[in-house]
């Protein structure tokens, strides 16, 4: 959005206050305007999907189409086409998941690993040629600004994101976390492949390139091999975590309708703590996080009465949402087992979603 905004202000010239002014509204216009039409036409996708139980061959292609009117539908109003893939895949991924089968969703699964892969292949080999091939215009204080201050925009944006986020996680992310994140990312393709399309007849157009190139070099070869341990480190700390995730989670759950029940705005009333053998649940929580608590609980109940009934064909739509997990996590499990030739240890009775409900 900022690239077409300032490639405007370029061909215009003289750029004025109330220019500006414009191009800071036009900015929001353009990013909310792509996740308004990527939402649409993700419930698009949803609906329609409820009607493919008999012709399940095309269910990978309408969920193809979709998000590729998405992104054209958003460029051709001049708004933002990767904030409609983005809004059109997180809005079709609990109501489209459930509604296609298993072998269509692998396929669309590994139809987009291997074209994700092609893709970001082709863009390196083109990076390598650009580079190889030049012209470069080298300038060490216009590069060495550019590589400084993509960090400490990247540091800055990362930490006042995790700020905001961790007031309503329950598990907070940690600041090793944060480091990994601001520092093992940024790699520039998307800011290459638009430098790349500037006109030539654009005088800065070379030295945009080379800084560019930099940023990419030095964020591939330095940072991503120095932070290999710290990730490594980071993987292991998740997996130790993920024994002990249960408890958080089951504990807000809990909260949820617990705290939506005995919980008023004028005075915090004392409840008792439930407590598991042996242990106490903490303190209460505070009303930042008992808002969100609420709003949670009301949004599940609103899209389990309507948005589910409306977009999620047969009995799925019923589904308690651990049960649909379960079901989730059990149909993984045994694909794994399946692949890496543990298919003769299946156990000879699984239990069922029924006798789960």
């Amino acid at each position: 959005v900022l690239y077409h905004l300032f490639e405007e202000f370029s061909e215009v010239g003289s750029v004025t206050v109330l220019d500006g002014f414009l191009g800071v509204i036009s900015f929001f216009i353009v990013a909310l305007g792509g996740v308004l039409v990527g939402a649409i036409y993700g419930f698009l996708a949803a609906f329609t999907s409820r009607f493919t139980s008999n012709t399940r061959v095309i269910e990978p292609l309408f969920v193809f189409v979709y998000s590729y009117m998405a992104y054209l539908s958003s460029e051709m109003f001049h708004l933002s086409g990767i904030m409609a893939l983005i809004a059109c895949g997180a809005v079709m991924r609990p109501y489209v998941e459930a509604n296609i089968s298993h072998k269509s969703h692998t396929t669309i699964k590994y139809f987009l690993k291997m074209w994700s892969s092609v893709s970001e292949t082709l863009i390196f080999i083109f990076l390598g040629v650009a580079t190889m091939e030049g012209p470069h215009s080298w300038n060490w204080i216009f590069v060495t600004a550019t590589v400084i201050l993509c960090l400490v925009a990247r540091v800055i944006g990362v930490g006042g994101l995790t700020y905001v986020i961790n007031k309503f996680r329950i598990v907070k992310l940690t600041t090793k976390d944060q480091f990994i994140i601001a520092y093992g990312g940024l790699r520039g393709a998307i800011a290459f492949s638009l430098g790349f399309l500037l006109n030539k007849s654009f005088k800065m157009r070379e030295i945009f390139l080379t800084a560019i190139i930099t940023v990419i070099f030095f964020t591939v070869f330095v940072q991503t091999h120095s932070s290999v341990s710290a990730l490594l480190q980071m993987i292991l700390h998740s997996h130790s975590m993920g024994q002990s995730l249960y408890k958080p989670l089951s504990y807000t759950i809990l909260w949820c309708y617990l705290m939506t029940c005995y919980y008023s705005n004028s005075t915090r009333q004392t409840v008792g703590l439930v407590r598991a053998p042996g242990r106490s649940m903490g303190r209460l929580p505070s009303k930042q996080q008992m808002s969100s608590y609420i709003s949670l609980v009301l949004l599940n109940r609103f899209n389990k009465k309507y948005v589910k009934k409306f977009l999620i064909a047969g009995e799925r739509s019923k589904e308690p949402q651990l049960i649909a997990f379960y079901h989730k996590m059990e149909m993984k499990q045994a694909i794994q087992l399946v692949e890496s030739g543990g298919g003769s240890k299946l156990p000879s009775a699984m239990p069922s979603t029924v006798s789960m409900q």
